[in-house]
């Protein structure tokens, strides 16, 4: 399959800190499997692989990015996580990716990134590792109140496979790891509660909705858990918390 583009559409030169740009990066794709292709600020095209992020600089060059094995969450430069790319978002010149890597027929999340400007010479992106909970975090903050949760832990199947960009947040979604978003001025990530399975809305706003405690605000009648809902057998009051919602899956 050939893709033409419109003379004119995509820069002819592009580079990344002070080196060149072609020099650092793989020339071509290092995967035949392409995820994601998000047009960023009018000037340039990312994609999201199968082997990492990769940019289309001009009618016909293709470079990866160069992944580094040994990132750790924090700052990186030029460089991103190792494995595949499983979400990709873009808003103006804002870019954000989630990774995967595969261990032993297990697929494990490999981090998130994301730059306020993926459009200049050096590119500096804020790296995440996949986020867990712990198990004390049974109690979740959202909007300066609190729900209940079941903490997710795993890093196991905890896969990020869509995101998007709107205003002030990052929102994705995970397998595994629900509905999170970021909040970029703040810089935390929050987890999101959904409505539970028959629920069509679920009101967060009212403060009629929570009921107050020791911890705070506390969204009354309302549990989050990605697990399988109740088979209409097992004894369901002996462990609540057994069985959850389809609906929180995200």
């Amino acid at each position: 399959m050939n893709l033409i583009f419109p003379q004119g559409l995509l820069p002819g030169t592009y580079k990344m800190a002070a080196i060149d740009f072609d020099s650092t990066s793989f020339k071509g794709l290092k995967s035949n499997s392409i995820s994601d292709i998000v047009p960023l600020a009018d000037t340039l095209v990312w994609l999201g692989t199968g082997a990492g992020l990769a940019v289309l600089r001009d009618t016909s060059s293709i470079y990866t990015i160069t992944s580094n094995a040994a990132a750790t969450a924090g700052q990186l430069s030029n460089e991103t996580p190792v494995g595949g790319v499983t979400a990709l978002a873009a808003s103006q010149k804002t870019l954000f990716a989630a990774f995967a890597t595969t261990i032993q027929d297990t697929t494990f999340g490999n981090g998130l990134i994301y730059s306020t400007d993926a459009t200049g010479n050096s590119i500096d992106w804020t790296y995440f590792d996949q986020p867990v909970d712990t198990e004390g975090d049974s109690l979740a903050p959202f909007a300066k109140r609190f729900f209940k949760t079941l903490p997710i832990t795993v890093a196991g199947f905890n896969v990020t496979y869509d995101a998007a960009i709107s205003g002030n947040y990052i929102w994705i979604t995970s397998w595994a790891g629900g509905l999170r978003r970021y909040n970029i001025s703040q810089k935390v990530w929050e987890r999101v509660p959904l409505p539970q399975d028959g629920d069509q809305i679920l009101f967060t706003c009212e403060s009629s909705n929570y009921e107050d405690t020791q911890s705070g605000d506390v969204l009354k009648d309302f549990y989050l858990n990605p697990r399988d809902p109740w088979d209409g057998v097992s004894d369901k009051l002996v462990k609540p918390h057994v069985y959850g919602h389809h609906n929180h899956k995200a």
